[in-house]
């Protein structure tokens, strides 16, 4: 039981607003620095 009260305050102090917050931005500027690499090939291989 020990371990399942470890387990819950684990995910309590995880999905607080800030870190909830830093995973949706690193998820965009993940997502934007993965658009810019494809754009940037797309472009390269037009030239």
């Amino acid at each position: 039981m020990d371990a399942l009260h470890h387990l819950l305050a684990g995910f309590a102090a995880a999905l607080t607003v800030k870190y909830l917050l830093f995973a949706l931005a690193g998820c965009v500027l993940g997502t934007l620095i993965g658009v810019l690499q494809a754009s940037a090939r797309q472009r390269a291989r037009r030239s």
